[in-house]
Order: structure tokens, then sequence, then C-alpha cells
């Protein structure tokens, strides 16, 4: 990517990102958004400077617009969240505790469950082992 880190959502808004699942705005590239970003800097500046894009690219943004600041909204990285979570807690939990287990699925982390599960799993087959 040719963008400096803060305009990374800008530029994954603009030509999308496979690993996240989003296209982007179609017809606009990775050669395109570099450009954009450099002039204007922002998905919000290139949207207030829509009249002096050239008019092709101008419709594609037109066209993309509401996809456009969805995906901005996706691959920006919430850092302010708040967390009731006791981190020094955790430190004092089995990776395989129901604690564990409850967090995990109030998050949604189906593959961190599964890892857990084939974790605790072979845990359980090594110390099984060891008494016979």
């Amino acid at each position: 990517m040719g963008v400096p880190p803060e305009e990374i959502p800008d530029y994954k808004a603009l030509v999308g990102d496979a690993s996240d699942n989003y296209p982007g705005v179609g017809g606009i590239g990775p050669k395109t958004a570099e450009k954009l970003l450099e002039k204007y800097g922002s998905i919000d500046n290139i949207y207030a400077h829509l009249q002096d894009i050239e008019p092709k690219t101008r419709q594609k943004l037109t066209d993309g617009k509401k996809d456009a600041k969805l995906f901005h909204r996706l691959a920006t990285i919430v850092k302010d969240v708040p967390m009731e979570i006791d981190f020094p807690q955790m430190e004092k939990w089995k990776i395989d505790s129901p604690e564990v287990f409850n967090l995990f699925e109030k998050f949604g982390f189906k593959t961190l469950t599964d890892r857990i599960k084939k974790v605790g799993k072979s845990i359980d087959e090594s110390k099984q082992n060891t008494l016979f």
C-alpha cells in the first residue's frame, strides 16, 4: 500500500480487502486510490472535492459512495471500546476453562474456541497417557 498508516482505512474503503471480505468501490484500483489519497488525504475529503475529480472516476465514486462509507467504517480499528474484562485475572485462567469458553462465545471467537477445544483435548490425553 502506497499510503501512510493513518490512510489505510481510506485506502481499504476504496480498493477493498479480500481478507475482511469487502470489495471496495467498483472500478477503483490501488493506483487510483493512491493518487486520490495523495491529493485529498481522506475519503471524506475525496467526496468533498468530487467536482474536481475526472468524470469517469467521479462517477465510480458517486456510485460507490454508500459502500465506501461502510467499508471505511469496517476498515477502521476502534481503539476506545469500553472493556469489562479483568485482564490480570485472565492470566490465571486455564486455557480450556469455562470462563475462556464463555468469553470467546460472547465475542463470537469460533475459530479460537475450536482451537482451545483441541488444545484442551490434547492436554487431557497427555495427562491420561502418563497415568498408565
